[in-house]
C-alpha cells in the first residue's frame, strides 16, 4: 500500500469523488472534522463504506478515528463497524493503555458484527503531541497483537510544541 488519501468524513463531495482517485488506501477520516460527529455524518461514512465494499473497489477501506481521549470516538468506531473497514487508524495515542482501550472495543464489535476475532488492524499515529512522542518508546515495548504499524507527522509535533 503505497498511496493513502483522507478524507473527510463529513464532506459528501469528496467522497463521492474519492472512488474514482488511484490510491491504494481510501481513509474516511473522522478527526478531519474536527468537533463533534453528527449522526448524518456517520451514517454517511457508513454507506459510503459499504458502498465501496460491494463495488470491487481496488483500494483498501480504512477510517481513521479521533483519539480515543476524545468524546464520541466510540459512537464513531461504532457506526462503520457494520461496513467492515479494512483498517482504523488511531489519531494522536499518547500511551499503550489507549491502544488497548481501542483494540478492546474493535474486538467486542468484531464480536458483535461476527467477524473474526482480530481481523481488522490498527495503524497507530503517535507524536501528534509531544506527549505522545515520549510515548513511542513505550508503545514499541508494549506490542498489541492488532497494530499492523505506526505513523507519525512531525509538522503536527512542531505545531504542538511550539
Amino acid at each position: 500500500m503505497r498511496s493513502w488519501l483522507l478524507i473527510p468524513a463529513g464532506n459528501a463531495a469528496r467522497l463521492a469523488r474519492a472512488a474514482g482517485l488511484p490510491a491504494d488506501v481510501m481513509v474516511v477520516d473522522f478527526h478531519a472534522d474536527g468537533g463533534e460527529t453528527s449522526a448524518d455524518i456517520r451514517t454517511q461514512a457508513a454507506s459510503w463504506l459499504a458502498a465501496q465494499r460491494g463495488n470491487g473497489a481496488g483500494f483498501a477501506r480504512w477510517v481513521r478515528i479521533k483519539p480515543v481521549s476524545a468524546p464520541q470516538w466510540r459512537e464513531d468506531v461504532a457506526a462503520v463497524m457494520a461496513s467492515r473497514p479494512d483498517g482504523i487508524i488511531m489519531s494522536d495515542a499518547e500511551h499503550p493503555d489507549e491502544v488497548r482501550r481501542l483494540g478492546s472495543e474493535l474486538y467486542e464489535l468484531e464480536q458483535r458484527h461476527g467477524f473474526a476475532p482480530n481481523s481488522i488492524p490498527m495503524v497507530i499515529e503517535v507524536g501528534a503531541t509531544a506527549r505522545g512522542a515520549l510515548a513511542i518508546e513505550r508503545m514499541t515495548h508494549d506490542p498489541h497483537p492488532r497494530v499492523a504499524g505506526v505513523t507519525w507527522n512531525p509538522a503536527v509535533l512542531a505545531r504542538d510544541t511550539g
